[in-house]
């Protein structure tokens, strides 16, 4: 994931981002062509977040060994404050420290992404009838004679 976050305690206006060198997000697609660093942020509110999905690491191990591989860059952003004073950030990117971590569990995220997979399945077989609800009705007399038999009147 690529994060952008104001972690100043006020506004941060006219974001512009750039980076270096560029990153291919998949072949033909380049990251300096996405929104954030071609439109820049209008205004990021004090511990606002922005993220994306940047790119998958699986068997990829050859290329973020590499020194001088994609997965090394540098994200630069000019922003101003509220006062209209203007600063620049870099972040040195290095996927390298990232190499052999993994996840125990299921991400949060994920596991809704799943369940709301199997409520909509669920949802969908009785719309089309391919599974049938089962409902069990009790009358005011059924109920009665349960009482009784619990010994309620």
């Amino acid at each position: 994931m690529l994060g952008v976050e104001n972690v100043g305690a006020g506004p941060a206006s006219d974001v512009k981002l750039s980076l270096q060198p560029d990153f291919a997000l998949r072949p033909g697609t380049m990251l300096s062509e996405a929104g954030l660093f071609q439109h820049g942020i209008r205004y990021l509110g004090p511990k606002q977040r922005i993220s994306t999905f940047l790119t998958s690491m699986i068997d990829q191990v050859a290329e973020i060994e590499k020194p001088d591989g994609k997965f090394r860059f540098t994200v630069s952003a000019k922003y101003r404050d509220m006062l209209g004073k203007e600063h620049t950030a870099e972040c040195p990117i290095d996927f390298l420290q990232f190499l052999g971590l993994t996840r125990i569990g299921t991400p949060a995220l994920r596991s809704i992404a799943d369940d709301m997979e199997k409520l909509r399945r669920s949802v969908a077989n009785l719309e089309t009838g391919w599974k049938r609800l089962r409902v069990e009705t009790y009358t005011a007399r059924d109920r009665e004679e349960e009482r009784a038999a619990l010994g309620r009147v």
